[in-house]
């Protein structure tokens, strides 16, 4: 989890200058000065959409690329991973992901491994109420009702029983482990 950072009173008054400083603060560099300027694009689209989905003013989301997950469409590119931070809990910072499907996935860490992994899928503000918030700042998922993509995640450490070599998927797509089942 990322450390607690400033999330803006949402009663202030903040100019137009004093909220485009706090967003260009909030923007981590480009460590390899080669970034596709189309992916800030589309990771500041996906920032945009989760604040909306979630009733929050956009500068309560961050995004920096995903240290586990890539996208291969003519070429490499870096996935999205998404910080929401609760104005209302400081200490509370959610990780979410793009899902391929249009909808986001929430992170959570694993049962086995403890990397974040898909644990809830995000279409409306509702679908948080399956979550519950722990001191550390990380969220514990429904033990059973894991989106599809938990098993297979590219995040799982190696040796953990949902890697993607080896997890058991039935015929149909839907998986053997109760820990995963198909919610999508």
């Amino acid at each position: 989890m990322t450390s607690p950072r400033r999330v803006p009173d949402p009663s202030a008054r903040l100019s137009l200058a004093e909220r485009a400083r706090i967003a260009a603060a909030q923007r981590e560099p480009d460590p390899t000065g080669l970034e596709d300027p189309r992916w800030r694009d589309q990771a500041a689209t996906h920032a945009h959409v989760i604040a909306g989905i979630l009733g929050l003013d956009p500068l309560c989301v961050r995004y920096r690329r995903d240290p586990h997950r890539n996208y291969a469409s003519g070429g490499y590119w870096p996935g999205v991973l998404l910080h929401v931070n609760d104005p209302a809990d400081p200490t509370q910072t959610l990780q979410v992901i793009p899902d391929l499907a249009g909808a986001y996935l929430l992170l959570s860490p694993c049962p086995q491994c403890g990397q974040p992994t898909p644990a809830v899928r995000l279409a409306e503000l509702a679908d948080l109420a399956a979550i519950t918030p722990t001191p550390t700042g990380t969220v514990a998922a429904p033990a059973i009702g894991r989106p599809r993509d938990f098993h297979g995640d590219p995040a799982h450490l190696p040796g953990c029983r949902y890697q993607p070599d080896t997890a058991t998927t039935a015929p149909g797509g839907s998986t053997t482990d109760p820990a995963a089942t198909t919610d999508r």
